[in-house]
This record gives structure tokens, sequence and C-alpha cells, in this order.
């Protein structure tokens, strides 16, 4: 039988594609408020224990560091089970160490339990089975559907961690860890029972046949390739994604994992920097729906510049706000960071599906997933290690502002650009592709 073309496939195949990305916008939502939602932890669990911010900010970076590492196998997984019962299996596992949290009483145990088993169980219920999806139903608009589906998480951070916040103060911290291990279990399970791949993963995505019907190719020879994790592993463009995105979040995670401490040091009260945390998230919503859509538009390696540059704002403001005392500065900050943020959460999977699409995809954004929370748990710790023995996160905000330049300019020279053009350059993409499959083009 003979496969359908991508052209055939890429109309979108039907509304149940809405379903899928409803799905995946209420998932990520919900289970990413476990990852933004430890800055208000952070803070109430060094004073229920002996703990430095170092000591407690390092179960944060375990937590991310197994989440990336379960990440190339939660691709694999995925591709030989389905989307579906990777979400559900995850969502247990999550759901499990985040009850087994809320009883823990020594430091090991919340290594353990948060770091180890609910980081688990984030990888297998989270990112990685969302942009799988969606790059099997989406690929004309794959930016604007990953815009969308990522400020879930910007709902979930406006809504969810300044309730969370209340219930720790009103319940204590063991009851937000319960009420949040039933949430996602809740929602996991609902997810799961919908989720599916679309046609897309059905149809070729790499090959001759693929590359003469894709009308947005530049690069054919690159296209063609049999797409591998062992095989992208072997090329500068994915190490040079791997550090940039391990970069990126080791910028941003420096930041949110420790800007409540910070707030509250500077003499915001304790609700007004849970607040202060939702303005964040409000941000990214519009934030992360218009970085999608403007890297359709204006491309992926632009787009990511002006959010880099954003974040590296938001370091000056959140520096300014003890000298020049709070005020206004914390909501400047948080929509600084919000905004600028949303960039490295939105455009990571956009960037690998135009260089490594194919069958493999789960697997190499597996890869990049690893690198990218490598970084959030490297600079979750080492914020809280540089404040533990200086009493100031200044070394911190400088090595953030660099480590963003950085990760701008490993993606420039990725150069996503030239595998593909974004739909923004339509018409002479279209031109290119018919010229493709014209018998002089061949």
């Amino acid at each position: 039988m003979q496969q359908p073309s991508v052209q055939e496939a890429a109309p979108e195949a039907g509304a149940y594609r809405w379903v899928a990305l409803a799905a995946c916008t209420l998932l990520i939502g919900a289970v990413s408020v476990v990852w933004h939602s430890f800055s208000v932890f952070l803070v109430a669990l060094t004073e229920a224990f002996p703990w430095s911010r170092a000591e407690a900010a390092l179960g944060f970076s375990i937590f991310v560091i197994c989440s990336g590492l379960t990440g190339p196998n939660a691709g694999m997984l995925i591709r030989r089970f389905g989307a579906g019962r990777v979400v559900l299996a995850g969502g247990l596992v999550l759901a499990g160490g985040l009850a087994a949290t809320s009883r823990v009483s020594a430091l090991w145990q919340f290594y353990l339990c948060f770091g180890l088993i609910a980081g688990v169980g984030f990888s297998l219920s989270g990112w990685i089975p969302v942009v799988t999806v969606l790059q099997t139903w989406f690929r004309r608009r794959l930016g604007t559907a990953t815009g969308i589906a990522s400020a879930g998480v910007g709902v979930g951070i406006m809504v969810l961690v300044p309730t969370i916040q209340a219930l720790i103060l009103e319940a204590g911290w063991r009851t937000a860890y319960l009420a949040m291990a039933a949430g996602a279990l809740v929602v996991t399970i609902a997810a799961a029972l919908v989720l599916r791949e679309g046609p897309l993963a059905r149809a070729p995505v790499t090959g001759v046949a693929a590359v003469e019907d894709d009308p947005y190719l530049i690069d054919r020879k690159w296209a063609e390739r049999p797409w591998s994790l062992h095989l992208a592993l072997r090329t500068g463009r994915y190490w040079l994604l791997l550090v940039g995105f391990f970069l990126a979040s080791f910028t941003s995670q420096q930041l949110l994992a420790h800007h409540v401490a910070y707030l509250r040091s500077a003499g915001v009260a304790a609700l007004t920097a849970a607040g202060i945390v939702g303005v964040v998230g409000i941000a990214s919503i519009p934030a992360k729906i218009t970085w999608g859509i403007a890297s359709d538009r204006i491309g992926r390696e632009l787009t990511y510049t002006i959010g880099a540059s954003l974040v590296a704002a938001s370091v000056a403001v959140l520096w300014l706000v003890p000298v020049l005392g709070p005020g206004w500065l914390p909501y400047l900050y948080a929509v600084l960071i919000g905004a600028g943020y949303a960039s490295s959460a939105t455009l990571p999977p956009i960037v690998a599906a135009d260089l490594f699409r194919g069958p493999a995809y789960a697997a190499i954004f597996g890869g990049i997933a690893l690198a990218s929370n490598s970084g959030s748990g490297v600079g979750a710790w080492l914020a809280g290690l540089i404040f533990d023995h200086t009493g100031s996160y200044h070394l911190a905000f400088v090595i953030a502002a660099t480590g963003v330049a950085v990760s701008a300019a490993c993606v420039w020279l990725a150069a996503p650009r030239r595998v593909r053009r974004v739909t923004g350059r339509q018409p002479a993409a279209r031109a290119l592709g018919e010229a493709a499959r014209s018998p002089a083009g061949r």
C-alpha cells in the first residue's frame, strides 16, 4: 500500500487536531506547575528544615536532571507504545512521587521522592509527549501550535502557583504537595484518554519522497538523511542545540527557582512575591503564542534572539530591586522574564523539528530535553551555592546574562533557516518546491 505523501497529510487532517492541541495545552499547563511552583516551596522547605538554599535547590536540580535523563527513553517509549500510554504511566509515577514528597522528614528523602521519582514521572507526562504529538498533527503551523500549547504553562503559573502559595500559608507545604499529586493524577488520566499521534506520523518524513513533497525545504541532502539520535549526535548542529538550550535553561532557572527567595529578602511579602510569580505566568501566555506565530513568520533565530534579549533585560531589572526599592520593579521583572523565557520554552522543539524531522524525532528531542533540564538543574543549584557562599545573587546574575547571550549565538550557528524556510517566506518556498518536483529540478 502506498504511503500518503506529506502534502496529503499536511492539511492537518480534520478537527481532531484541535482536540489533540487542547489536550496537550491542558496537560502541560497542569504538569508544569510541579516545576514552576518550586520557588515558593523553596522558602517553605528552608523554613521547615535546617537546609541551606543550595541543599534544598539541589533537590530541584535532581528533579530536572532525572527528568532530562528520562527524556531520550521517553521518546523511545512513545514511539513503541504511543503517547497516551506513556502519559498515563508518567502521571502515575509523578503523582506517587509528589504524594511521597509530602511525607519526607530528611533531605535524602526529598531528593529521592521529589528529585528522582517525581522527576521521572514529569518527563514521561510532560513536554516530550506534547511536542511529539503536535509535530504529527501540524506541519505548516507547527510553531503556532507549539506556542499555543506552551501557553498552557503560563496559565498554570498564573492560576496555580499563587494558589499553592496560599495553600502553603493556610494548610502547610505537605498539604500543598498532596493537592498537586491529586491534580496531576486527574489531568494525566484525562489527557491520556484522548492523546494520539496524527497522520504525519504515518507519512514519509525523511527520504526522497518527503523531500520532494516539502515546499519549504532548502537543504535537500540534509533532509534526506534517516535521522536517529545516534546520527544527530554526530553533527555539529545538534551539539550547538545541546549547548544553546542548556545555557537557556541554565539562565532562566537561576532566576525562576530563586526569584521568590530573592524578592522576599528585598522586602517583598510572601503572597506578593507569589503574585509576582503569577505575573510571570500571565506575561508568558501571550508571549508563547506570539513567539510561535513569529517564528513561523520571521524565522526561528530572530524570534529566539528577541526573547533572549528580554531575559537579559530582566536580569538587570531584578538586580536593581534592592538598590531602588521594590515598588513597581518586581512587576517589570516579571513581565520581562515571563515574556523572555517563553521563547526558550517554545522554540527548542520547533527548531529540532526543522532540523531533525523523522520517526526518531521524540528520541532526538529527548536528548535536547536532557541538555535543557541539565542546564536547569545546574543553574538552580549554582545560584543557591553562590548565595550560600557570598550572601548575594549578584555573581549568579552576571553568569546568567552571559549564558543567555551565548545561547542565542548557538541557535544562529545551528541555522535552521538553512534547512527549511518558515511559512512567512511561503512564496519563495513554494517556488522552490515546485522547481524540485519538475523534471528540470530533478
